[in-house]
């Protein structure tokens, strides 16, 4: 949920559309607009559903904050909601500013720049995590005119003498230069930054971002731009513009400098177009993303190989208090022809299924023996040379939520694998892996398809690697690339989402805390199965130097000599 009192268009409301837009490009999420009474209407909020200022808050899963917000909603209400602020502005640190007071108010803070966050941080006053997310732009505004048909440009709204100053003076040395003073409609904004050849950007003395510098360099033109403190993430002297001194004498000398001195020029486009790439949209979106997911109530996934210990997982997380874990509740095979968006959908349709089960029945759906998810879903029995499941059920009761923002995990090993690609761009993802060895010996007497070297959950919804894995006659190859293929996906979409099943083991749990904070808490007693099925003979080396030879990315989480040691001392 989000709150603006528009009169007007400024920077700050069209950094907010943008987060909207963020929103709504998430199918897990739906933004909604609670505008003030005396808002006027505005296209900018047309990715939201508008609501209007008597609409409870307290109804909101999230709610996204920027300005002065905070006086919109109920005191104390970040008690009950989770808050994520924006902040835009280096005026959140003056004292004298009743944006000052807000700080002490619980909230992720996004800052648009090191300078802001620097500067609120240095407060001593913020109450909750205080992360940087620099300003991005949007690209379709700023395709540069081919005929540069004007000189110089100057974006003097917040200087409008020294504008006009400077604009004469460049028009008497012969330059055809224009300059704003007055605000003027976006699109025509845009458009004479475009037919500029330099772009002289004037700010006020202190910005949090000042947005217009990065449009212009954006926009192709070469900028002169003065220190605005919360510009310097983007304007750096000599490499990205010229920063002057806010002086007529200086920003004229800055301009000729420009037209006169190719090397300088040449290096300058060169350095804008760099910072400009670091300011796109997906960076901010995935950034954002990755906060708004980790924010209460959350969908979480959770995926891994095949005999990793993600079953162990699911039992401990479900411990935890307002945390519900569920062990493969949906059908791979049901949903394996859908496409990427239709696929996301199911599984966002599922999660809020399972939510509302468990708030009104209080189960939910899961693979699970006597009601519960059980620490491994195999027992150490062994018949005909396939171990017995410990699963007698697909229902399990839920008795720690006591709050409707809960956290839901859902695991399914195989099929999530596949889907990573879709999956990591929507949820917040988590991945348990385990030494390769220990896995594929694991998988032999699984009494599942990976002992033969398929993985149909997997295949079905990754075509790709069901044709890789016709191709291999042997049992082993199969095997291997399967591995491979698995730790792959883990490497290429979550390379710092990824926990290794030792880890968990070794710390009772605690590693967990990477999905869950509140995991930290655990100490259970836990022994490594890792030597299982670990004999040093014929068969175990021609397993581990097959896997030696032909992997690849496991090695990314693990060191061929956790192969070796395993065979070693086995």
């Amino acid at each position: 949920m989000f709150f603006r009192d528009f009169r007007g268009l400024t920077g700050g409301h069209l950094k907010v559309a943008d987060y909207i837009k963020h929103v709504r490009s998430n199918p897990a999420y739906r933004p909604i607009m609670s505008l003030s009474s005396r808002s006027l209407p505005s296209d900018l909020w047309d990715d939201c559903e508008i609501v209007g200022p008597d609409f409870d808050p307290e109804l909101a899963d999230v709610l996204f904050l920027a300005g002065r917000d905070w006086e919109a909603v109920p005191k104390d209400i970040e008690l009950r909601v989770p808050v994520i602020n924006l902040i835009q502005g280096l005026r959140h640190a003056d004292g004298d500013d009743v944006r000052y007071s807000f700080l002490g108010r619980r909230a992720t803070r996004l800052c648009v720049s090191t300078e802001v966050a620097e500067a609120i941080t240095s407060t001593g006053k913020c109450n909750g995590p205080v992360l940087v997310v620099p300003a991005a732009l949007r690209p379709d505004d700023f395709r540069p005119d081919a005929s540069r048909s004007n000189d110089v440009f100057i974006a003097g709204l917040k200087a409008p003498e020294l504008a006009l100053a400077v604009m004469d003076e460049l028009k008497g040395r012969g330059l055809k230069v224009t300059a704003e003073t007055e605000p003027v409609p976006r699109a025509d904004f845009l458009g004479k930054l475009r037919e500029a050849r330099i772009a002289v950007t004037l700010p006020s003395a202190r910005e949090g971002f000042f947005l217009p510098a990065l449009e212009a360099m954006a926009a192709g033109c070469l900028v002169v731009c003065p220190d605005a403190v919360g510009n310097r993430d983007i304007c750096i002297d000599g490499e990205t513009c010229l920063m002057p001194l806010a002086r007529q004498s200086d920003l004229v000398g800055s301009v000729m400098t420009l037209l006169g001195d190719r090397e300088v020029a040449r290096k300058i486009v060169d350095g804008a177009k760099r910072m400009v790439s670091k300011h796109k949209p997906a960076a901010e979106r995935r950034t954002f993303m990755n906060v708004l997911n980790a924010t209460s109530p959350r969908n979480i996934i959770l995926t891994g190989l095949p005999r990793s210990g993600t079953t162990l997982a699911c039992s401990l997380l479900g411990q935890l208090p307002d945390v519900v874990a569920l062990h493969e509740p949906m059908r791979p095979m049901m949903i394996s022809g859908l496409g990427g968006s239709e696929f996301i959908d199911t599984v966002v349709e599922f999660f809020d299924a399972m939510r509302q089960q468990i708030k009104t029945e209080g189960t939910a759906a899961s693979k699970s023996q006597e009601g519960r998810v059980p620490r491994n879903p195999l027992g150490d029995q062994v018949i005909d040379g396939q171990r017995v499941k410990n699963i007698d059920g697909n229902i399990i009761s839920v008795e720690n939520v006591t709050t409707p923002r809960f956290d839901l995990c859902m695991k399914h090993p195989a099929m999530f694998t596949a889907r990573l690609p879709v999956l990591a761009e929507v949820f917040d993802c988590y991945a348990i892996v385990r030494n390769p060895l220990s896995v594929l010996l694991s998988w032999r007497d699984s009494g599942m398809s990976v002992g033969d070297g398929h993985s149909p959950a997997a295949e079905s919804h990754d075509p790709e690697l069901a044709a890789l894995l016709r191709e291999l006659p042997d049992v082993l190859d199969r095997q291997i690339a399967l591995l491979d293929y698995m730790f792959a996906r883990y490497r290429d979409f979550l390379p710092d989402r990824t926990i290794r099943y030792e880890d968990v083991i070794s710390t009772g749990g605690a590693a967990l805390s990477a999905v869950v904070p509140a995991a930290k808490s655990l100490e259970e007693e836990l022994s490594s199965r890792n030597r299982r099925l670990v004999v040093k003979n014929a068969d175990t080396l021609h397993i581990a130097r097959r896997l030696l030879e032909n992997a690849e990315a496991c090695w990314f989480f693990y060191d061929q000599s956790d192969v070796l040691s395993m065979v070693e001392g086995g």
